[in-house]
């Protein structure tokens, strides 16, 4: 995480805003840009995240 584990005290961070944003401008509109993510998600079979603490 760039911001380390501040990071995660973001409902939505200000990266991944900046990220949709993007996103939304080279696709060109809000709607084709949906239609991007849920292709991408139609094409994820299973996905796993860790989180882990270091001591």
């Amino acid at each position: 995480m760039k911001g380390g584990i501040g990071d995660m005290d973001w409902d939505i961070s200000p990266e991944n805003v900046k990220w949709r944003k993007e996103l939304v401008s080279v696709m060109g509109s809000e709607e084709k840009a949906q239609e991007l993510m849920k292709e991408h998600s139609s094409l994820v079979v299973r996905s796993t995240s860790y989180l882990a603490r270091m001591q």
